[in-house]
């Protein structure tokens, strides 16, 4: 049976800690820290600046109002930033990460990974993920594996080093965006090629299309 965790506001910040099952914790308003545990819990923090971390086990996490640390901790979680500056950690399983308005920064595994609205530094981890921008000038990083990247509005800035993978920027704007490469690349390493309606960017074993 999950376990329902509710704690009545009287003033201050609260310290919200889940059993071993299934639980359902809110916060409230105020400034609280949340900790899941074991089980596939679903935590709501609720307005304030409040640090969640989900433990082991499929959680569900909603930062709501605030500028939030959302870490999801260990299996496949959905992370919801919602209003504020964000931290989102999703893990290293396959997590759906979404910041919505705020300027939020995420990581994650084999992920996708949605800013939402405001300037956003999105990681995506080692895995094959799936970064999305959204609205804002975002920063983004697929790091390892084969990753897609979505700028969507703004201007974005698409950062690349060496062993990143074979990575694809689906809507990159020229003279908007902007692809940045790690310092320890020459400009003869750089070999760009056309393919079909496409520029391949090729530096060692980074492909960038």
């Amino acid at each position: 049976m999950p376990s329902l965790i509710k704690l009545a506001r009287i003033q201050g910040s609260d310290i919200i800690v889940g059993f071993g099952g299934d639980d359902v914790l809110s916060g409230d308003a105020g400034s609280d820290e949340m900790y899941g545990n074991l089980g596939n819990d679903w935590m709501d923090g609720g307005d304030g600046d409040d640090a969640i971390l989900g433990g082991v086990g499929n959680d569900g996490i909603a930062g709501q109002i605030g500028n939030d640390r959302i870490d999801g901790g260990e299996g496949n979680d959905t992370l919801f930033g919602n209003v504020g500056d964000d931290l989102i950690l999703a893990g290293q399983e396959n997590d759906l990460a979404e910041g919505n308005a705020g300027n939020d920064f995420g990581n994650a595994g084999d992920d996708l990974i949605k800013g939402g609205e405001g300037d956003d530094w999105l990681l995506g981890g080692k895995d094959n993920d799936t970064l999305i921008g959204g609205v804002g000038n975002d920063a983004m990083f697929g790091n390892l594996g084969d990753d897609s990247l979505i700028g969507g509005d703004g201007g974005d800035f698409f950062g690349f080093r060496s062993g990143d993978g074979n990575d694809i920027i689906a809507d990159f704007q020229n003279g908007v965006d902007i692809i940045g490469l790690e310092t320890t690349f020459s400009f003869t390493d750089v070999a760009i090629t056309q393919v079909d309606a496409d520029t391949r960017i090729v530096v060692g074993d980074l492909s960038i299309t």
